[in-house]
């Protein structure tokens, strides 16, 4: 039955009395409940979460015994699991089809995905969007605190003050429902007790920086109900503060002990011989290290209690024999406990005899590996059967080195491929169980993890195109100026989060015209046959959440039409925001150069996520569609693969100059990669090139057909312009600032005002424009948010590659590559790979590549250093 908890507000929940098993992985020994709640208002009843699927005979019965045959106007969703969210989609289609879902812009997103349907009413709460933070319905007002992590990032809480009520879901609940009679409100017996603290360790155990966010939250409510998702409901300020007062006591991180832990099990006494030999090493390395070692196997040590000892600990070494090809369960219990929130910065590392394959330390150490924040300084130690006098010594320098590597010292991988190729390249990274940073040397994006990353998220180019950076200076500042950062692609973005990283005290503010947070724009193709590219969670730079979490104001949807310098301001349409440092960043806008054919309706660029979708909207039929290509650079070719994917389409590019990347490659080149194109498209694809457009035929708004300078004629359904860019410098100009093709700027990113900055497309180098590409608009950004605070930072002079992905193979090219004033010299060329460089005076100024390794990081060094075509030819096939 349903229950009055206060006027206006009832439980409505569902009972699951009997359940014992979670979602697979936890325990439920006094059952659980689906909770669920109602407000009545003079504008329409609000349902706050829904139940598990299967329960909704019983939920929807609690609901008519409340409302009748009335239905809601809005549902609000804190968090999106399915047994809060399963029956959603039937309440939207059997009962209340014009509800307005209300949940953060994650929680929109997942409940598209878990309901198969994108049509219902929706409200988001976004995090740069405060006014979407409230809202009133009838005498009643419903505020929304977003708190991600708590327990998924969609997550959010709803306080109504009226009724000094807040929503909570997972937060404070437990899995307890002992039978289907309880009463569900302040249960405070033992068992309760024991389900609270469970729960807990099992779903904020992880997150306790999160927890302690949720529950400065709360204190800053007037309280006297709390409404669960699962368990009691909580009612009295007493015993809500009780509650609160317990998360943020195990919210708190503890500090790790000087410790190192060693869990390991043996089936016939080998690997107990090893660890035996471990621990001598570790204690002999570093005297004033803690070092605990458990036979998990005698059943002495639980599992549950070492991973307490593990999470407090520095270090921890995992062993396990190998039986049927696999590692025991034990050893898998641990690495499956461990996550990349909770152990950040731990060293680990495995061990293990074996008798046949020994794979199990093999699994147990890729297990490690995909934890990118643990540090791994040793590859697995496996030692077939029982160790001999010489084994036993290699366990004790394993411990030895493990230990120095728990107090911060580089170690050699004793257990690293004893075939490796130790001087096979200078670039070989030898793990050392620390957090570097990696640079994609393609698009510029920096990754922390202790090994290469297997590919770039950005651009997708592999562990080849990545260089290891010096370890990061610290160098802050004590700037507490606001600087105000306008735009929203790359160098926006990167201007923005440097400046954060290097003044902790300043305000930072991003904004921009576009909608969309920033997002990887140069994989906004892929969106043309794939539309979920699209999504904020595929293309996103970072979440929502991370802006608020790092405290940067962003203001989307917002144009800036003026700068006034005397004043220190800017404005909008809507508001005047003061800056002390200003970064302009606001990009280049598609080059068209007829002017009076953009407009119609056929007539599409390519540079944002609207455009993308104009696209794939256009071609998603089953009528023939005729596309022709203004522009045959990396920007036109790029989308071809995609474009091709539907059986309907027929492409032809239009190229001005005598072949496509003019800019990037030269003729030879060019002719391979047209070529390689054309055999993949399987005749749908052709390349018109010395190609001058004279004429448009248009009709009703759409471009017909396109007349050249030869007199030639191109029937079109379709047209993609991929110019290129120009730079947006109106604002700048427009406030006296001095401009060229782009915001004129020195090598600290400076303009002629030196309380404005710019960067990226729009900026132009005194001396000579940027490279228009990704890789130069971040290393812009990074410079001009450094400088912005009050560092001194440069620009680097170094030449960025451009990097094209056509199906299966990739173009790279860098420095020099399209052969102007340098001579070609083949290193190799073939039908799958050619590699070619370009030299001047003996010395490698250029090279460009299709297909194979990309090899951009050597054949960087090589222009760098000058090397000689044979040398450069040796050192690289070598």
């Amino acid at each position: 039955m349903s229950l009055e908890i206060s006027p206006n507000l009832y439980y409505v929940g569902a009972y699951d009395a009997d359940l014992r098993i979670f979602d697979i992985i936890m325990e439920t020994g006094y059952g659980t409940s689906y909770n669920s709640y109602i407000l009545k208002t003079s504008e329409g009843n609000v349902l706050f979460e829904t139940a598990k699927e299967r329960c909704y005979d019983e939920f929807m019965g609690k609901i008519k015994s409340v409302i009748g045959d009335e239905k809601f106007a809005f549902i609000v969703c804190n968090h999106t699991e399915p047994d809060h969210s399963g029956s959603l989609a039937r309440i939207l289609e059997e009962h209340s089809p014009d509800a307005t879902v209300i949940g953060t812009t994650h929680a929109i997103d997942y409940l598209e995905q878990i309901t198969n349907r994108s049509d219902f009413k929706r409200r988001p709460v976004e995090v740069d969007n405060k006014e979407s933070h409230h809202i009133k319905v009838g005498e009643f007002d419903l505020q929304f605190h977003i708190a991600p992590f708590l327990h998924w990032p969609d997550s959010m809480f709803t306080y109504i003050p009226q009724l000094k009520t807040v929503f909570t879901c997972d937060f404070l609940g437990a899995h307890f429902c002992p039978n289907p009679e309880t009463t569900l409100v302040n249960q405070d017996g033992e068992d309760y007790w024991d389900a609270f603290k469970y729960y807990y360790d099992c779903i904020f155990g992880p997150f306790p920086k999160y927890v302690a966010q949720g529950v400065a939250i709360l204190k800053t409510m007037d309280l006297e109900t709390v409404g669960t998702s699962h368990g009691p409901v909580l009612v009295g300020k007493e015993n809500i503060a009780k509650r609160i007062e317990k998360y943020a006591a195990w919210g708190v991180v503890p500090e790790r002990e000087h410790r190192v832990v060693v869990g390991y099990t043996s089936a016939y006494g080998y690997t107990g011989e090893m660890a035996a030999a471990i621990v001598e090493g570790l204690k002999a390395a570093d005297p004033t290290l803690k070092v605990e070692s458990y036979d998990l196997g005698n059943r002495t040590m639980t599992v549950d209690a070492f991973i307490g000892f593990m999470n407090a600990s520095e270090g921890v070494i995992i062993g396990s024999p190998t039986i049927n090809g696999e590692a025991l369960p034990h050893a898998w219990q641990i690495v499956t406990a461990l996550n990349t929130i909770a152990h950040k910065g731990m060293v680990a590392a495995v061990f293990g005899s074996y008798g046949w394959s020994g794979q199990a330390t093999k699994n147990l150490h890729e297990r490690l590996t995909q934890l990118t924040s643990m540090k791994k300084p040793l590859s697995p130690l496996a030692i077939r059967f029982r160790a001999s006098e010489d084994d036993i010594a290699k366990c004790r320098e394993y411990g030895s080195l493990f230990a120095k590597s728990v107090l911060g010292e580089r170690v050699t991988d004793i257990c690293a491929t004893e075939d490796a190729d130790d001087e096979a390249d200078k670039f070989t990274f030898i793990p050392d169980g620390k957090l570097h940073r990696w640079k994609c040397v393609v698009c510029g994006e920096i990754v922390i993890s202790d090994i290469p990353p297997e590919m770039c998220e950005a651009c997708g180019a592999g562990a080849d195109a990545f260089v290891l950076l010096p370890d990061e200076d610290d160098e802050t500042t004590e700037y507490a100026g606001h600087v105000v950062v306008i735009g929203g692609g790359p160098a926006a973005f990167n201007a923005a989060r440097t400046a954060r990283d290097r003044a902790p005290g300043a305000s930072v503010t991003l904004i921009s015209a576009e909608k969309h947070l920033p997002y990887y724009r140069m994989n906004i193709s892929h969106g043309i046959n794939n539309v979920c590219m699209l999504k904020p969670d595929a293309i996103l730079l970072k979440p929502a959440e991370w802006y608020y979490d790092n405290n940067i104001t962003v203001r989307l949807g917002e144009e800036v039409t003026k700068i006034d310098r005397e004043q220190h301001t800017i404005e909008t349409a809507e508001d005047v925001i003061p800056y002390d440092k200003l970064v302009i960043a606001t990009g280049g806008s598609p080059f068209i150069p007829y002017k009076t054919v953009h407009p119609c309706g056929n007539s599409i660029s390519i540079r944002t996520i609207e455009d993308i979708e104009k696209i794939s909207n256009r071609i998603c039929h089953e009528n023939e569609v005729r596309v022709v290509v203004i522009g045959g650079g990396v920007l036109g070719l790029e989308c071809l693969p995609f474009l091709l994917t539907r059986d309907n389409v027929s492409i032809t590019v239009v190229e001005r100059s005598p072949h496509i990347m003019s800019v990037q490659v030269d003729s030879c080149m060019a002719c391979r990669v047209e070529k390689y194109l054309m055999e993949q498209s399987k005749g749908r694809l052709s390349f018109k090139t010395n190609a001058v457009v004279t004429d448009f035929t248009i009709t009703d708004n759409q471009i017909q057909a396109l007349t050249f300078e030869d007199g030639s004629i191109l029937d079109a359904d379709l047209v993609i312009w991929a110019i290129g860019v120009r730079s947006n410098v109106s604002l700048a100009s427009d406030a006296g600032i001095k401009t060229g093709r782009g915001v004129l700027v020195n090598d600290r990113m400076v303009s002629s005002d030196p309380n404005v900055l710019a960067c990226g497309d729009c900026s132009e180098q005194m001396g000579g424009i940027f490279a228009p590409n990704w890789a130069s608009a971040v290393e812009g950004g990074n410079i001009a948010g450094a400088v912005a605070v009050g560092l001194d930072k440069e620009y680097p002079k170094q030449p960025f590659p451009f990097m094209l992905n056509i199906y299966e193979r990739t173009v790279m090219a860098l420095g020099r590559s399209s052969g102007r004033g340098a001579e070609p010299y083949y290193l190799n060329q073939g039908d799958d790979v050619t590699t070619k460089i370009f030299h001047e005076n003996g010395a490698v100024v250029g090279a460009s590549k299709l297909g194979g390794e990309l090899q951009c990081v050597e054949l960087a060094s090589a222009i760098g250093e000058g090397m000689s075509s044979k040398a450069a030819q040796k050192w690289l096939f070598k």
